[in-house]
């Protein structure tokens, strides 16, 4: 009785090993999932912020070549706005 309590007790040490180094193989694998995901998220933030730059930079080359134009599309947009908003506050 007492070697097959003792083949036991080894039994579940060694699955107990054996668990404890798949969950440390595991973590390593989220950890480095992890690593690349924040690495990629990073890199599409730099990409997203330098477009935002570029169009804002051309945008504001436009209005500077052209400021009239875009002066009169405000104006004409705002007016449309006043349109509507007043509509609806007589309802």
């Amino acid at each position: 009785m007492q070697k097959s309590k003792f083949k036991a007790s080894q039994k579940i040490q060694q699955a107990l090993e054996t668990l404890k180094e798949a969950s440390e193989e595991g973590r390593e694998g989220v950890h480095q999932a992890l690593e690349g995901l924040y690495e990629t998220v990073q890199q599409a933030k730099k990409e997203a912020r330098n477009r935002a730059l570029q169009k804002a930079s051309d945008l504001d080359q436009q209005v500077r070549a052209n400021p009239w134009a875009y002066l009169g599309g405000a104006a004409i947009g705002g007016f449309i706005l006043g349109l509507f908003l007043r509509r609806r506050s007589r309802h």
